[in-house]
């Protein structure tokens, strides 16, 4: 039984709370409203809105939310938006769906600059024996503008011991694909998981989803991966890309070649090759070992040539970080601290104007989301 409440939040940023998320969280917004409800009768209900976020480098204009409860089902809707005023990525993402008893249904619909639609997803979950049963939908989703075939009989099982099984094929009329699929040869292995791309075009993949670094070129790859019922794991992958571009810089075709083996809880053996139009320019082959700081004691080559040119990136200079005093292949025993990274944006002012649109909750089994393929929230701008 649901309490009777009303919770009403409106904040702009001259207050207290406000100065405490930008001083300790880097979080700052023009103006937020929270409105909620719940009671036996009606359940629960409720909307808000942020403007102008801004959390580190990200700018995000606008984000409107909605709740709605009717008998035994919740339905919610929302919008993120940037306008076009905003100097890191113009968009327009709608989502919503439905919370019920024994599941619960997701779709998001993602429109660029032009109000072209870019993405188009959604998923429903259900209660099953042992775990949680995933359906992708609509039966033809939209990935970078461009719509594939999913096989009706796709799935995602999460196992409550942890178990991953997995049926799901995706084809585009040209060719392009994705699989991924589960294996039940070996009945000691907690996971036996093989992802497959085909053909896959990078260009209008990182065109369609926003902040995410600009990549051009034709991806091809497997990736396989199997865990004991001990829980040791092992990752065999091998990609390549041809005719790469990453951030409008020229790179080539490159291609990796991975394999992670877990010996045992503490030693991990890593094998790693990088090749550029077919000639190996880097590689790494040893073992870290998760103990104290964690080291890695390892033989490795440097791609010099990538990482000192005009065109290079984060993602060559993090070939670097062994710090090899020559070209030639190098032993390092290196302590490895722990630590993480995030692609920079350029800084853009947080008193950007939100997006003049609101949300209304689907009310029907499979979110609107997933059935629209035009925007009902246009981006406008009003102030």
């Amino acid at each position: 039984l649901l309490p009777t409440m009303k919770l009403h939040v409106q904040s702009q940023r001259d207050n207290p709370i406000a100065t405490v998320l930008k001083t300790s969280a880097d979080v700052d917004f023009k103006d937020m409203l929270i409105v909620m409800s719940t009671s036996v009768a009606e359940g629960v209900n409720g909307h808000g809105h942020i403007h102008s976020l801004a959390v580190g480098e990200m700018r995000l204009d606008t984000i409107n939310f909605r709740l709605t409860q009717r008998a035994q089902r919740l339905s919610f809707g929302g919008q993120v938006c940037n306008n076009k005023k905003n100097p890191q990525f113009v968009f327009n993402a709608l989502f919503d769906g439905i919370l019920q008893e024994r599941g619960a249904t997701f779709g998001v619909r993602l429109f660029d600059a032009d109000n072209k639609l870019g993405a188009r997803v959604g998923a429903q979950a259900e209660m099953a024996d042992g775990g949680i049963q995933l359906h992708l939908i609509p039966e033809r989703p939209t990935l970078g503008y461009k719509e594939f075939n999913l096989n009706k009989d796709n799935y995602v099982f999460l196992g409550r011991d942890g178990k991953i099984k997995a049926h799901i094929d995706l084809r585009a009329d040209d060719g392009m694909g994705l699989k991924i699929y589960s294996e039940e040869s070996d009945p000691t292995a907690l996971q036996d998981l093989t992802l497959t791309l085909h053909r896959f075009d990078l260009d209008e993949l990182t065109k369609a989803i926003p902040y995410v670094p600009r990549m051009t070129g034709i991806l091809n790859g497997d990736c396989h991966v199997v865990q004991t019922a001990e829980g040791h794991l092992s990752v065999i992958s091998d990609l390549a890309v041809r005719d790469m571009t990453y951030e409008r810089s020229p790179i080539g075709n490159i291609g990796t070649e991975f394999i992670y083996l877990q010996r045992d809880a503490d030693a991990h053996a890593v094998e790693a090759r990088l090749l550029l139009d077919d000639a190996e320019i880097g590689f790494l082959r040893g073992t870290y070992y998760n103990t104290g700081e964690g080291s890695l004691d390892a033989t490795c080559r440097c791609p010099w040539s990538m990482v000192s040119s005009p065109t290079s990136s984060s993602v060559c200079r993090a070939m670097a970080t062994a710090r090899c005093p020559s070209r030639e292949p190098c032993r390092v025993r290196r302590s490895m601290a722990k630590s993480s990274s995030r692609r920079r944006m350029s800084r853009a002012s947080p008193m950007v104007s939100p997006c003049a649109s609101t949300t209304t909750p689907c009310a029907s089994s499979t979110p609107t989301c997933c059935l629209r393929t035009s925007p009902s929230m246009p981006i406008t701008r009003t102030r």
